[in-house]
């Protein structure tokens, strides 16, 4: 569950040399409000027709704009929640995503990945998601297994992935199968674990794609 996973290579970037007219024919076939802006594989901001007055011609270049959060750098290993909180606090519908040399590898749909997420750890089951943090070292799936088996509850998913902010930790995702994650999460932080996100999938059965908002309030980002 890392970006370099949910990179759509069918969503297109904008030259600072295209026309605004080409630009808003673009935003509007793909239905997004934004687009990157990349020259020789440089991400250089994203652009909206947000932007654009009654005034502007359709001739105008996108150069001539101040784009949008020009200084983004999300990595190719960067996980959902880091997408997802980037998304979220920008108000972005897409994600510029630049690989180790901050190259413009391409970008993602944030819809289509939250969904993803929702599918992937919701499926059938109803249950609740906890997304833990703890180091490398000490990471042991049986323990995390016998302190939710504790509380009576069983895991049916986990996905363990490096935290691309600290290389000293892990992130694990795990699906167990109540909704009431309360006493779980107690005793994860009675042994030290940190508590990334919790994500009562409960809510999401029928989860469409325009409600992103929910997703992320679930997530309590």
């Amino acid at each position: 569950m890392v970006a370099k996973k949910y990179i759509d290579k069918g969503i297109p970037s904008l030259k600072p040399s295209d026309t605004v007219g080409y630009a808003k024919d673009m935003l509007e076939e793909y239905s997004f409000d934004w687009l990157p802006v990349v020259e020789n594989q440089q991400y250089l901001g994203l652009f909206s027709d947000a932007f654009l007055s009654d005034f502007t011609k359709e001739e105008e270049k996108v150069e001539l704009f101040e784009l949008k959060n020009k200084d983004l750098k999300i990595h190719e290993n960067f996980h959902f929640l880091e997408l997802a909180r980037i998304a979220k606090e920008n108000q972005l519908d897409i994600i510029p995503i630049l690989n180790e040399e901050n190259k413009y590898k391409g970008a993602i749909n944030v819809k289509d990945a939250a969904l993803d997420f929702a599918e992937r750890l919701g499926g059938q089951s109803i249950g609740g998601i906890i997304v833990i943090s703890i180091t490398t070292i000490d990471y042991s799936l049986a323990e995390i297994s016998r302190l939710i088996e504790s509380n009576e509850a069983k895991v049916l998913s986990a996905f363990v992935e490096m935290n691309s902010i600290n290389n000293a930790e892990l992130l694990v995702t795990i699906k167990v199968n109540t909704v009431d994650l309360t006493r779980i999460i107690a005793t994860f932080e009675r042994f030290g674990y940190s508590i990334v996100a919790k994500f009562h999938d409960y809510e999401t059965q029928n989860f469409e794609s325009d409600h992103l908002d929910s997703l992320l309030k679930y997530l309590e980002l």
